[in-house]
């Protein structure tokens, strides 16, 4: 019954996506200009779902142990922890719930507290109550790229149709992907939900299946016990519950892309279903994320080739939809997403550190002040100097379960290549996305073509077993004890519940710590920002780099959206940490809560790809600057952000 769930999830996605993009060039053809603002959906659709479930009735087997019903507690409590959070700023009930959650892996294998049948079940339910304690901070949206993701949405809903090529997006290469498109608009038109509450709540709570199908995909190929701890592994990354989280076309893709993977190794269904699922997933993953899409295809593409004989993941299957994608990037936003990953291919490649480029605006004009790419690779960066998100023990973490994941593919390998009792279609799935953490680390500017705490969820969603067989290989008299153990220090470390505990947050534990560096803000923050683009001269207004976000929301949040920015971050040097902008006397500086309460500035480079919390300077380090600041007049403050006017220039 999971499976059968789990697919008409899949497939109900990718319908709405083709009926809508099926409506929207039919419309065009007839002359129609606003096909979706006339949409509305028959009655009769709404029938046929009434009809659907009445016939499964009898196929859905309620749990007979009453105990299991308290589980659905913990995701009523995740979401009042964050609403007491948002009006009271009391964490306490995440400090509780958190530790409880940590320790189910313990409970599961050492008791039989909570039978297989249910393991599905409880691990749904943990997954959603992780991700409804971050998704539920904040009365308005938060995050970066869903921040843009949502502007385009509404550019759709306000134009009543989606062109690909529109005006007023503020990043143009996002409104080719139908998954923040029609997706949402077509989600809304047959559950007259919002677009807001699509991308605050609806889009979270699609990513909960994501560790369901972990666990279905690798509970035959290895253990139900295996499977949980491999699910339980990837509900455990902050990347999971607050990266991708925030980045809903990939959230999408990856959803559909896990539905494919558990497509590929079930048995039970035909091959007919099979390919038919096949086709609709592989469109659904390409129309919903590009990034996502490409290295999908390159790596089943490949899969496929190198096992031509293998029915599970035919090449005359694989390589059509390599077709298609190439199609749809050309022709869709004129190509650009095509423009662009060719471009930064070659960079990752070819282009070598400490690289002094010129930046441009989304127009393609030269922007003043040019920026150093960084000194080493992204990987390496961040296992040797940290951020705010990743501290050392948790860097020591994740090299612990990426060195348990390496010997346990080489452990799979070798039985193998000595019984042939493996696998080798998941052996090679797995080593291509080895390959591809590699290639973090071998090639200096990978992380433009994919960033790499976007990678490692992806990653781990088909190697976490491994990381079991490979404790299993070292541990094996211990070995529940062991992977338990890390398990339940990888979570706390993950959720940011230690570094509270010590009085040190991370820059993303937003559901447990007001004071974070984190694109995330309060009401009075947006209300500044009205206010300022409202009364002031946009063009002398000057922001951080995480500030850039509010304004961005503010734009996209607005009825008339421009697809610019108003007012400019504040950009660090590319041979020194101070502020790189000029500002003339009558300038405006916005400072946010976090800017007053901590007398910092986050500084970034001028691309976000190389922005980074750790850039993150004390006014009183950034020298003139901070004289700047204590000359300057308040001429706006409402308690959580504060305007200054400047008195004389800054160069």
């Amino acid at each position: 019954m999971t499976r059968k769930i789990i697919y008409g999830i899949g497939i109900f996605i990718v319908s709405l996506m083709l009926w809508g993009l099926i409506i929207n060039y039919s419309a065009l053809l007839v002359g129609d200009d606003k096909p979706f603002n006339q949409l509305s959906i028959p009655i009769a659709f709404w029938l046929v779902v009434a009809v659907l479930i009445i016939l499964n009735l009898d196929k859905i087997h309620l749990p007979k142990t009453n105990w299991i019903y308290t589980l659905f507690a913990l995701p009523l409590i995740a979401v009042v922890g964050a609403e007491l959070f948002n009006h009271f700023s009391n964490n306490i009930v995440p400090m509780i719930v958190l530790p409880i959650i940590a320790v189910i892996p313990f409970i599961l294998i050492f008791t039989k507290v909570i039978p297989e049948k249910y393991y599905a079940f409880t691990i749904w339910i943990v997954a959603l109550s992780v991700i409804l304690h971050r998704c539920m901070i904040s009365q308005i949206l938060w995050g970066s790229d869903n921040l843009i993701e949502y502007g385009v949405f509404r550019v759709t809903e306000q134009m009543g149709i989606w062109d690909s090529t529109a005006s007023g997006i503020i990043s143009p290469i996002y409104n080719t992907n139908l998954s923040v498109t029609i997706l949402p608009l077509m989600f809304s038109k047959i559950t007259f939900i919002s677009g807001f509450w699509i991308f605050k709540l609806c889009f979270p709570l699609l990513l909960s299946i994501v560790p369901v199908t972990v666990y279905e995909l690798f509970k035959n190929q290895f253990s139900k016990k295996i499977a949980f701890l491999s699910a339980f592994l990837i509900l455990s990354l902050y990347t999971f519950f607050t990266t991708i989280l925030s980045v809903d076309k990939q959230l999408v893709a990856v959803v559909l892309m896990m539905i494919f993977f558990l497509v590929v190794f079930d048995d039970k269904l035909s091959n007919k279903v099979k390919y038919t699922m096949y086709g609709l997933l592989g469109f659904g993953v390409i129309v919903s994320h590009y990034s996502t899409a490409i290295m999908f295809l390159l790596i089943i593409c490949g899969v496929s080739v190198i096992l031509w004989k293998n029915k599970k993941l035919p090449v005359y299957l694989t390589i059509p939809l390599g077709l298609v994608a190439f199609v749809w990037y050309f022709f869709q936003g004129d190509g650009i997403v095509l423009k662009q990953f060719f471009k930064f291919g070659q960079n990752a490649v070819y282009m070598q550190p400490n690289t002094v480029i010129q930046p441009t605006n989304i127009d393609g004009q030269a922007i003043d002040s040019p920026y150093l790419l960084l000194p080493q690779n992204e990987a390496i960066r961040l296992l040797s100097e940290g951020s705010h998100n990743l501290t050392t023990p948790l860097i020591i973490l994740y090299i612990s379960v990426f060195v348990l994941v390496g010997i346990g593919l080489a452990v799979l390998a070798w039985k193998w290549f000595k019984k042939r009792n493996v696998s080798i279609l998941y052996l090679l799935l797995s080593s291509c996305y080895v390959v591809l953490l590699g290639l973090e680390v071998v090639l200096p500017r990978f992380s433009a073509v994919v960033a790499l705490d976007r990678l490692v969820p992806m990653s781990l969603m088909l190697l976490a077993p491994l990381m079991m067989v490979g404790v299993w290989f070292l541990f094996r008299r211990w070995k529940y004890v062991v992977v338990c153990t890390i398990l339940v220090v990888f979570f706390l470390f993950n959720v940011g519940w230690v570094n509270q505990v010590i009085g040190k947050p991370l820059a993303n534990s937003i559901a447990l710590s007001q004071n974070t560096d984190f694109p995330i803000f309060t009401e009075k923050e947006l209300e500044g920002a009205d206010w300022a683009i409202k009364n002031l001269d946009i063009s002398k207004l000057y922001y951080d780099s995480k500030t850039y976000h509010l304004f961005v929301y503010e734009d996209v949040n607005s009825d008339n959206i421009t697809g610019k920015v108003k007012g400019t971050m504040l950009n660090r040097g590319y041979t020194n940490n101070v502020v790189a902008n000029q500002l003339e006397s009558g300038s405006y500086i916005y400072l946010r809560k976090f800017n007053l309460t901590n007398n910092t500035l986050s500084l970034g480079y001028w691309t976000y790809q190389v922005q980074d919390a750790r850039y993150v300077h004390f006014n009183n380090e950034l020298g003139k600057f901070n004289n700047i600041i204590q000359s300057s007049v308040v001429v706006f403050d409402n308690g959580d952000c504060r305007i200054l006017k400047t008195t004389e220039d800054y160069k």
